[in-house]
């Protein structure tokens, strides 16, 4: 059996904060371990406290007083200082100034912060430069710069929240799982079996990883082995290189950290622990981004830098907030603009008069940022199918692909997905351009490519796998109309679809044009920069709401028509939200099997409503959220029964309706509404018409429901709380 330990931190208390008191002892400066507390609190607050750090860093110009929050004196600090200094009388030297002693303290309160941290680093044989350093509290980012640079730490992280102890980043970062174990016997002992041990717990955490992480690469990031001197408490972990490169990695940190290498002494294995991790492109584009962006400075003043006073730049964060929403705007409206230009240049009254169509823009790891109010049910799965297809296709500049696969992202068969990529001057991937048209006829065994009685997919028209249109910057059909013309049910309206395809193409192009038009007029680490930012904001905003549900078990059923089960649940588990589905029907005999990227459509669209403020959809939504979804009805094992895939389009359809009731139903946000998109298809070998009709939304607990209007997944209601 291998032991499971859970993680833990050690947090160590420095007397160093915005109240610790500065004084003079009879001897030296001293900050803290006293506290001003926040009553009377520094002297700057006007209730008779002592000169503290916050008055330092007043004094020094690092406090710009009118975006403190609460009055600050500026005199009072000067009086509190001037009462250190008559302490000090004949010990201040007559060259030094108040600027000294002011810095004296500065560099007092963080030399005892950086102290504490190398202090409980070395305990611990970690080498604080190798990592990066968290500032928190509201004085945080005053000193993160100068206690980074004594222990030789590059990288900063300053949360917005800092000043309550921030765990925002934790929705953020990666998903890693661990397995550990514990060993305790010496290094001889167990020399032989140690890669038999990692790779075993390599497969633990591999697997428990796989079952959160379902539309990205996952791979064993770090082999971790503590080791220490037989009788040692403290460890020093060390990668795996293999059993010929471990001591020898061992004895190198060891005199690293300690300077000296003790001969004769038996070494024990502490523990093993392996990492396995999702992918971290995500976290390799967007930290370069934020090391190489700098925002407009909002105004500058007076502070004293390494003994000169000299003009720094001061940002507002709440002003970088206006900016996001702008490019959120901007964001927007390039989607807007590829629908405009695919509902100009199209062909059919589908897309040009039902604009039964959906156009949105992808982050560079191909994660949905904005789009135009086009059609739920295509843009919460279209993250899902441009993150499917780029992970086995390429996209490269000049490449386009296109696909109705529901194993790819896919809804049903009529809607197809058109997917480039767009690339700045140097080269750097923008971002994606994504858009989806429902054609009314793209082949199956009945006109309008929904045939009600299909058990099979290929009965419900012409299957497109992520296939090449324009490759290089050269358009190529005749891929796509080799398909659309094969067996056993080819379309009906091949010139209509490569029509409407050519349609889509444009839009695409609009879309690229206008993403590199904005990456050159304010940079791509810019757009980056501002596409993470609205990801975050929007996980941050849900995940607020979501705090009044933590304490709850949220559960829900709904039946279709002939019995098949939708079951959800939602709790705050092991400090994750999860939505599980596990208990719903097994995979459809008929045609009402939904795909995953249905369901994602479907948890986007309520846990926006949750949210309920002005904001474009987008994948930040599914930040710090785990979807449990076993096989069936809701997640056909489509890669196991190829040639044999389930028929799809009730789950589109219906399906997608029913399975938004049932999630709404188990927030306790709205009854069930008419659960259908009422879809109207008629039509022969020479035409085909389709249509969907208006039905009814239910009501909730503090508003009527409506009749005669869209709901949910389709076009026209827009619910609102």
């Amino acid at each position: 059996m291998l032991a499971k330990r859970k993680s833990s931190l050690h947090i160590e208390t420095v007397a160093a904060g915005g109240g610790s008191i500065c004084d003079f002892d009879g001897i030296t400066l001293t900050v803290g371990p006293e506290s001003a507390g926040a009553n009377p609190g520094p002297a700057c607050y006007g209730a008779g406290g002592p000169l503290c750090i916050t008055d330092i860093n007043l004094l020094l110009g690092r406090i710009e007083p009118s975006f403190f929050g609460i009055p600050v004196h500026l005199q009072k600090s000067e009086e509190a200082l001037d009462k250190v200094l008559t302490k000090m009388g004949s010990k201040l030297g007559a060259k030094e100034k108040r600027e000294d002693i002011l810095e004296g303290f500065l560099l007092l309160a963080n030399e005892k912060m950086a102290e504490a941290i190398r202090k409980i680093s070395i305990n611990k044989g970690i080498d604080p430069a190798e990592h990066s350093l968290l500032a928190f509290g509201g004085a945080g980012g005053q000193h993160a710069c100068a206690v980074a640079e004594i222990l030789n730490i590059s990288d900063i992280l300053i949360p917005y929240d800092a000043g309550l102890l921030s765990a925002l980043g934790m929705g953020m970062a990666r998903i890693e799982r661990f397995a550990e174990k514990q060993i305790l016997q010496k290094y001889e002992q167990v020399s032989q079996s140690l890669a038999e041990i990692i790779n075993e717990l390599g497969e633990q955490a591999l697997e428990e990883l796989r079952r959160e992480v379902r539309d990205e690469p996952v791979d064993i990031e770090e082999q971790q082995i503590a080791l220490r001197f037989l009788g040692q408490e403290s460890t020093i972990t060390v990668d795996w290189q293999g059993e010929d490169q471990l001591i020898e990695d061992f004895k190198k940190e060891y005199l690293k950290l300690f300077n000296y290498w003790p001969a004769n002494r038996e070494i024990e294995i502490e523990s093993i622990k392996v990492i396995a991790r999702s992918s971290e492109v995500s976290a390799k584009i967007h930290s370069s981004s934020l090391k190489s962006y700098k925002p407009k400075a909002d105004l500058e003043r007076d502070s004293l830098i390494e003994g000169k006073w000299r003009k720094i730049d001061i940002y507002i964060w709440e002003n970088l907030e206006v900016e996001l929403s702008l490019f959120t705007s901007r964001f927007q409206s390039i989607a807007e603009e590829m629908g405009t230009m695919l509902q100009r240049t199209s062909f059919s009254v589908n897309v040009k008069e039902r604009l039964d169509f959906s156009c949105a823009l992808m982050d560079a790891n191909g994660y949905l940022i904005a789009n135009a109010p086009h059609i739920p049910v295509h843009l919460g799965s279209l993250g899902i199918c441009v993150r499917s297809v780029i992970q086995q296709f390429p996209i490269e500049k000049g490449d386009v692909i296109l696909t109705n696969h529901p194993a790819y992202g896919g809804s049903h068969l009529p809607d197809v997905t058109m997917i480039c990529a767009a690339f700045d001057e140097e080269g750097k991937r923008i971002g994606y351009l994504v858009n989806r048209a429902h054609h009314a006829e793209i082949g199956g065994k009945s006109p309008g490519s929904m045939p009600a009685d299909a058990k099979l997919l290929k009965e419900e028209g012409v299957i497109l796998p992520p296939t090449y249109v324009c490759k290089g910057g050269v358009t190529d059909w005749t891929e796509v109309i080799s398909l659309l013309q094969s067996p056993p049910f080819p379309s009906r309206a091949i010139h209509e679809n490569q029509a409407d395809f050519s349609a889509a193409l444009a839009s695409l192009m609009a879309g690229t044009e206008a993403l590199q038009h904005l990456a050159e007029s304010f940079g791509t680490d810019k757009l980056y920069y501002f596409m993470e930012k609205i990801l975050a904001e929007t996980s941050r905003k849900l995940l607020n709401r979501l705090s009044k549900y933590q304490d709850r078990k949220l559960c829900a059923q709904e039946l279709l028509d002939d019995g098949s089960a939708l079951n959800v649940e939602v709790g705050f588990t092991n400090n994750e939200w999860q939505i599980d589905f596990s208990g719903s029907a097994q995979v459809h005999k008929g045609n009402f099997n939904a795909t995953p990227a249905i369901v994602q459509s479907v948890i986007l669209y309520v846990l926006r409503l949750i949210v309920n403020e002005p904001m474009p959809l987008n994948e930040g939504l599914i930040r710090g959220i785990k979807t449990i979804l076993p096989n069936g009805l809701l997640n056909p094992p489509f890669a196991e029964m190829e040639g044999n895939e389930p028929a799809v389009v009730g789950g589109n359809t219906e399906v997608s309706q029913r399975l938004t009731d049932t999630l709404l139903k188990a927030f306790e946000l709205a009854a069930c509404s008419q659960g259908t998109m009422n879809n109207l298809l008629f039509g022969n070998e020479k035409f085909g018409y389709y249509e969907t009709i208006c039905g009814g939304v239910g009501a909730g607990p503090d508003f009527h429901g409506a009749d005669a209007v869209h709901q949910h997944m389709t076009r026209e209601f827009r619910w609102q709380r």
